[in-house]
C-alpha cells in the first residue's frame, strides 16, 4: 500500500506470525517462516523491537515478508524499492526473481524505469490513468524505433526511459515534451 499499514505495537516476529495465521498457516509453520523471512531480510537482530521503532526501510522489508509468508502465486507491489537501501533492494530483487522462476506472477509499479527494465519481462506504460502501451521491452523498442526511423533517425537500442518519454511525451497536450533550458543554472 501507499502508506505501510502495519501493527506498530507488535514485534516483527509477532506481526509475521499473525499474518501467516490469517493466511491459514499452522502456528508452527507461521512461526518458522516468520523467523526465516526476518533472517533473510536482515531483521533477525531486531526481533524484540516494536515495528513502531523500525526505520522506513525496515518497515518495507517486513511488509514484503508479510506478502511472501504464504507463498503467493500472484503478487502486486507498488514502488517496492522506494526508501530501501541498496542491500535490501538487492535481497528483494533476488526473492522476486526466485518467485518468478518458480512460476509466480508479479505486478510491479515503479517510477524508477531502470529497475523495471532490469526486472520485468513485460511492461505497461500508463499516462493520465490510461494504458497507452504494453508488451515486452523488445516489442516496445521496436514500435518506437519504427516511428523514429520513419522520421529519419538512425536506429539504435533505446532505454525504457527513452521509450517512455517518446510514448508519453507524444501524448501530452501540445504534442512532444517541450525542450526547456535553465540557462541561469547551467551557465
Amino acid at each position: 500500500p501507499e502508506d505501510i499499514a502495519l501493527f506498530d505495537r507488535l514485534t516483527g516476529p509477532e506481526y509475521l506470525s499473525f499474518v501467516g495465521r490469517m493466511y491459514g498457516l499452522s502456528r508452527d509453520v507461521a512461526t518458522t517462516r516468520a523467523a526465516e523471512l526476518l533472517d533473510f531480510m536482515g531483521l533477525a537482530g531486531d526481533s524484540k523491537k516494536l515495528i513502531a521503532d523500525y526505520s522506513h526501510g525496515m518497515k518495507k522489508k517486513v511488509s514484503l515478508a508479510a506478502a511472501l509468508i504464504h507463498t503467493p502465486k500472484l503478487l502486486f507491489l507498488d514502488e517496492p524499492f522506494e526508501g530501501v537501501d541498496a542491500i535490501a533492494a538487492s535481497t528483494m530483487k533476488r526473492v522476486l526473481q526466485s518467485m518468478i522462476s518458480r512460476g509466480a506472477t508479479i505486478f510491479l509499479t515503479s517510477h524508477v524505469l531502470d529497475i523495471v527494465e532490469r526486472l520485468c519481462s513485460h511492461v505497461g506504460i500508463i499516462s493520465e490513468g490510461r494504458l497507452v502501451a504494453e508488451g515486452s521491452l523488445d516489442e516496445l523498442r521496436e514500435g518506437v524505433a519504427l516511428d523514429r526511423e520513419a522520421n529519419g533517425e538512425a536506429p539504435r537500442t533505446l532505454t525504457l526511459e527513452e521509450i517512455f518519454v517518446e510514448i508519453v511525451g507524444g501524448r501530452r497536450p501540445g504534442g512532444r515534451l517541450a525542450e526547456h533550458s535553465l540557462g541561469w543554472l547551467v551557465e
